[in-house]
C-alpha cells in the first residue's frame, strides 16, 4: 500500500491523482482518505496489456557495445514509424519501428518505451549497462564493487548473476543472510565486505573463484520505506553491474612440458638454470677473457724465440 506522489505513482493536486502512462502493473485497488480520516469507496482499476511490444535486451549490457531497441504492434506484421522515449523523455523517432544505441554507456542506462500511432504504447522496460570488467585466475579471492548514496536505512541487499534464474548469489535481509534461495555453488563463499554497509559500502566478497563463476553479477538494494513496511522491493534497479571473467587454468599437458623441459635443462645447486641469460653471458664473457690471455701468452713466447735466434746469429 503506498501514498499517490510517495509510492513512485501518480500525480497529487488538491483532491484528485493524476495517473500518466498506465501499465499492466498499476491494476489494483484505489480509494482515497481525508485529514480526519474518511476513507471514500473503492474502486478496482484493471489495466490491460496493449498491443504495442518494446524488444530489448533482457540482461545487462557491456559498455560499449550496441543495442537495438524494435517497437512492433502485435495488430499487424508491418514495421510502422514508432517514437522511442527514455525516462518519459523522447528520443527520437524511427520510420521502421526500429532504433540502434551505439556504443551504449552508463548514461544511457534507462526505463524505455515506444508508441506507435493509433495502436497505443509498450510497456516500460529498463535497460541496464555493465560498466565494469574484472579478470581473474582460478583460486582467487575478488570484491565486486557496490555503493549506494541513500541516508535511508537499508532492509534488502541482493546479489544476483543474470544467468541463475530465480537464485540469487547473497541475499542479506534484515541484518542477516537468507540461505533459502541462494545457489549452491555460492554457499560458504560469497559474503559481504561490510556487513554494517559503511559509507553505502555493499560490496561482494567472493572466494576461490573459478570458470563456473563467469557472468554478469548485478547489485541491488531495497530501502526501509514507511508506507512499505518490512516487505522487500526486489525488482529495484541495479545500482552496480559487473562482468566477471575468471581465466581457465593452464591443461595438464602444458605443465607436464614445462617440467620435462626443465627437468632436461637442469640447474646448479643455487637454483640457477642452465638457461639463465646472466649465466650465459658471463660465461661468454669469460671465454673472451681466456682467449685474449691465451693470445698475448702465445704472442711473448713467439717474441722471446725470435729475439733468441736473433743473438744466436750475432755470435
Amino acid at each position: 500500500m503506498s501514498r499517490c506522489g510517495v509510492g513512485g505513482w501518480g500525480k497529487p493536486a488538491n483532491s484528485s491523482c493524476t495517473m500518466n502512462y498506465l501499465v499492466p502493473s498499476d491494476s489494483g485497488v484505489y480509494w482515497c482518505e481525508s485529514s480526519s480520516a474518511a476513507v471514500s469507496n473503492s474502486i478496482n482499476l484493471t489495466v490491460t496489456g496493449g498491443s504495442v511490444i518494446l524488444q530489448s535486451p533482457v540482461l545487462p549490457v557491456m559498455e560499449g557495445h550496441d543495442v537495438t531497441l524494435s517497437c512492433q504492434s502485435e495488430d499487424t506484421p508491418s514495421k510502422l514509424p514508432a517514437e522511442f522515449y527514455k525516462d518519459n523523455t523522447s528520443i527520437g523517432s524511427e520510420p521502421t519501428g526500429t532504433m540502434s544505441l551505439q556504443h551504449v554507456s552508463r548514461s544511457d542506462e534507462g526505463l524505455y518505451r515506444c508508441t506507435i500511432r493509433g495502436h497505443g504504447g509498450s510497456e516500460p522496460s529498463w535497460i541496464s549497462v555493465s560498466d565494469l570488467n574484472i579478470t581473474a585466475g582460478p583460486g582467487d579471492t575478488l570484491i565486486l564493487p557496490c555503493r549506494f548514496n541513500d541516508s535511508r536505512p537499508v532492509i534488502v541487499v541482493d546479489w544476483d548473476r543474470t544467468d541463475l534464474e530465480s537464485d540469487y548469489v547473497i541475499l542479506y535481509r534484515d541484518n542477516q543472510f537468507d540461505p533459502e534461495g541462494q545457489h549452491p555453488s555460492f554457499k560458504n563463499r560469497a559474503d559481504l565486505r561490510d556487513r554494517q554497509m559503511k559509507d553505502g559500502d555493499v560490496s561482494l566478497v567472493l572466494n576461490s573463484v573459478t570458470t563456473k563463476d563467469n557472468g554478469i553479477y548485478v547489485c541491488r538494494v531495497d530501502f526501509f520505506q514507511p508506507h512499505q513496511g518490512r516487505k522487500p522491493n526486489l525488482f529495484t534497479n541495479p545500482i552496480s553491474t559487473i562482468n566477471l571473467t575468471v581465466a581457465p587454468p593452464p591443461s595438464a599437458g602444458a605443465i607436464e612440458g614445462q617440467e620435462h623441459q626443465g627437468g632436461e635443462s637442469g640447474g646448479d645447486q643455487d637454483g640457477t638454470s642452465a638457461g639463465d641469460p646472466g649465466l650465459i653471458l658471463g660465461l661468454a664473457a669469460l671465454a673472451v677473457i681466456v682467449l685474449v690471455v691465451t693470445a698475448v701468452v702465445i704472442i711473448i713466447i713467439a717474441r722471446r724465440r725470435l729475439l733468441q735466434k736473433a743473438e744466436e746469429h750475432v755470435y
